[in-house]
């Protein structure tokens, strides 16, 4: 999948390089797990509906790193935020967060033996174009 990278932003990152442009966001890992980003990509896709997370566009290897696209989302991150939200704003991000949470409680992830191989849903080579 093509990204136009004019104006990426190299953007703030604990774990892999990733660039910022108006509507995607690129990860790509280079160093430590290199495999991570096709994992993430595999739990992202399988995540309910009901767990606010990001959508993945593609992803995949290229020579020793992989990579993932990302829909980028407007906002700003929660962290960076609180300290300036009003109270309810703030209550409203927790009642969120607690439902998430909730939802992630009783969601069990696709298992990654050989029935999800052979359906498809945990074969990292399905992610790795």
């Amino acid at each position: 999948m093509p990204v136009d990278l004019d104006g990426a932003v190299l953007a703030e990152s604990w774990s892999n390089d990733t660039w910022l442009t108006g509507g995607s966001v690129l990860r790509v890992c280079w160093r430590g797990d290199r495999e991570r980003l096709v994992r993430e990509a595999m739990l992202l896709e399988s995540l309910p509906t009901a767990v606010p997370h990001a959508t993945v566009l593609a992803a995949g290897r290229t020579g020793d790193l992989t990579w993932m696209v990302l829909w980028r989302l407007p906002g700003e991150r929660l962290d960076l935020a609180w300290p300036t939200l009003p109270g309810r704003e703030r209550r409203d991000a927790v009642v969120g967060l607690a439902g998430a949470l909730k939802t992630l409680h009783g969601w069990k992830p696709p298992s990654a033996g050989p029935a999800a191989a052979a359906a498809g849903t945990l074969d990292p080579a399905h992610h790795a174009r």
